[in-house]
């Protein structure tokens, strides 16, 4: 079987290297299509950096390499992608269009490279002169207990099978951080290539008049969170250690709660409107790019005391914006934050409190982290992001 497998890929590689090569004589640019479906909805933190990684691609290699996009509706208007999309809207459902229209469009428009960017979904019987590369961002579905509640293991074992065949068929694989490779590798450890990683970088784009705030002035009255609610992302805790701080006048700033809302627990939501009753919490919900950027700058600290990230986006967005981030230590979020976080214990409301305490009264303690912050991001570059996702697909 091993031979087998062997054989198959120096096959594959071979086929790969005549298109390059074929491709290098006629002087033309290495097209790459690009499953879009992403960007038909709402974007979110995976639409968004791919969307700055395809863009870091094109800026580098604008002459060498050529992206389309292919989907079943039209873009949302604020998925602004770099390069131009093609939609086929035949009234089917979703997984019946991507069985039979993606396999046909690729036949009838052939390129080098075939993306899949959010997570498979790769159907099958494309051209075997395609490179099928995919991006699986995280298993956090697979890792995470409660992901799943006891009646919905079936959709569990269902998802996992899902991403079997998806990295059966492809030929390389994308992921955005060592801990999401090695949790790959674990729940799948027989796959022909190791994942590449491909780290994300900060899509916030810091303001020019930023650069020459001194760290003094960088005081605000609130504490931030941004992202989906979700019961990994330790908000039920959040919500215990801000109450409580309040109650015994050890805490005098608020709390901004950004990002969609949704039900996590009736303790979360009593706690919640109990909260926000007393003045101290508001619910700012979805809030554009620029309106993020004041925030996280004005902001004490960016609290993100989640339990499971496959990166933690959000956490790097604020240190671009000189804001300090208390997070865990857990999955990948040591791996984005390095030392440049204040770290407290995951699902201790008591540390977190701490930690909420000392930011707000220690200032040479918060000018610390955002020094710190500084450095870390200039760790991650969608530049070398770009560089390394070309030379994974041989380009």
């Amino acid at each position: 079987m091993q031979t087998e497998s062997k054989l198959k890929r120096f096959i594959q590689s071979r086929v790969y290297s005549n298109i390059i090569f074929m491709r290098l004589r006629s002087n033309r640019p290495a097209s790459i299509l690009v499953d879009t479906y992403i960007f038909t909805k709402s974007a979110g933190g995976i639409a968004k950096s791919t969307a700055y990684l395809y863009d870091a691609v094109l800026n580098l290699f604008q002459d060498e390499i050529r992206l389309q996009g292919f989907s079943a509706k039209p873009l949302k208007s604020e998925a602004i992608l770099p390069f131009t999309n093609t939609a086929w809207q035949i009234p089917l459902g979703r997984e019946t269009w991507r069985s039979f229209m993606f396999p046909v469009y690729t036949h009838c428009v052939p390129h080098e490279v075939l993306h899949f960017p959010a997570n498979g979904l790769i159907p099958t019987t494309l051209p075997k002169s395609s490179l099928v590369a995919m991006t699986l961002h995280d298993v956090l579905q697979l890792d995470v207990d409660d992901f799943y509640t006891p009646e919905r293991l079936q959709k569990k074992e269902a998802y996992y099978q899902r991403l079997r065949q998806d990295l059966d068929r492809s030929q390389v694989l994308f992921t955005v951080s060592d801990y999401s490779a090695e949790r790959i590798q674990f729940h799948f450890p027989h796959l022909q290539n190791a994942p590449i990683v491909i780290p994300n970088a900060p899509t916030l784009q810091r303001p020019s008049h930023m650069q020459a705030m001194t760290l003094d002035a960088l005081n605000a009255p609130y504490f931030l969170y941004t992202g989906r609610y979700e019961k990994r992302k330790g908000l039920e805790w959040l919500l215990d250690a801000f109450l409580e701080g309040h109650e015994l006048g050890q805490l005098q700033s608020h709390l901004y709660l950004t990002g969609e809302s949704a039900f996590i627990s009736e303790h979360f939501t009593i706690q919640l409107e109990k909260a926000k009753a007393l003045g101290i919490v508001k619910e700012l919900g979805y809030v554009s790019d620029e309106a993020m950027t004041t925030l996280m700058n004005e902001a004490v600290a960016l609290v993100y005391p989640s339990s499971a990230e496959g990166f933690g986006l959000p956490p790097l967005e604020a240190m671009t914006m000189y804001c300090p981030v208390i997070t865990t230590r857990a999955t990948a979020l040591p791996y984005t934050c390095g030392k440049a976080a204040y770290y407290v214990e995951a699902n201790d409301p008591s540390s977190l409190l701490v930690a909420m305490q000392r930011l707000e009264k220690e200032p040479h303690l918060r000018a610390e982290l955002i020094a710190l912050g500084l450095t870390q991001v200039e760790k991650f570059s969608w530049t070398r992001s770009a560089e390394r996702f070309v030379e994974a697909l041989s380009l």
